[in-house]
């Protein structure tokens, strides 16, 4: 499964890629913890608040068990945002940081 994270929006405008992994490249424990943070990001899909400066991060799935997908998680900086918690696992996993 082909997954790509792009971080979009806010005051400053951002505009850039924080993580473009296949996840054949990960261990097969992490490739399967990826799957089900993907599969959590699907149930947490809902219409996106209004307002102009809002972060949003945009997810683009393909490959894998289900269809090609994108998925849209905005950041409203609510405690405990379930999307926003599944967002960040799924970061720690796929990221420029996680473990090698």
């Amino acid at each position: 499964m082909q997954i790509r994270i792009r971080r979009r929006g806010g005051f400053a405008g951002l505009d850039e890629t924080i993580a473009d992994v296949d996840t054949a490249a990960l261990s097969e424990d992490d490739a399967r913890r990826a799957g089900e943070v993907v599969e959590k990001l699907r149930a947490e899909q809902r219409a996106p608040p209004v307002g102009a400066d809002h972060v949003r991060y945009e997810i683009a799935i393909a490959g894998g068990a289900g269809p090609h997908t994108n998925l849209t998680v905005v950041d409203e900086a609510r405690a405990n945002d379930p999307a926003m918690s599944a967002l960040i696992d799924l970061i720690a996993l796929v990221g420029p940081a996680r473990k090698r």
